[in-house]
């Protein structure tokens, strides 16, 4: 399966991003950690599980609240052997 991933703090564009299929959308502050959001700590359970294929994030900086999150969460991903093919930047 794949996934697009997004973050947000705006209800609006949550709304409208998450009736798309295959969305996944956190409508949150950037300031939680990834593995802290709804569906960050999702993915990671469904990426574990070896059910997701590819995840696409409009920027990198969705992955954490900070640098050391982004790392933390690619630092996972490489673990999981999902990583550089299985995530895509749109």
């Amino acid at each position: 399966m794949i996934i697009s991933y997004f973050q947000t703090s705006d209800n609006s564009e949550a709304e409208s991003l998450s009736k798309r299929e295959n969305v996944y959308v956190d409508l949150c502050p950037s300031v939680i950690p990834f593995s802290k959001r709804e569906k960050g700590s999702l993915l990671f359970a469904l990426i574990k599980q070896k059910q997701i294929s590819k995840v696409i994030v409009p920027t990198i900086s969705v992955l954490g609240r900070n640098q050391i999150d982004v790392l933390n969460s690619i630092d996972f991903l490489i673990h999981q052997k999902f990583l550089p093919i299985g995530m895509m930047l749109i």
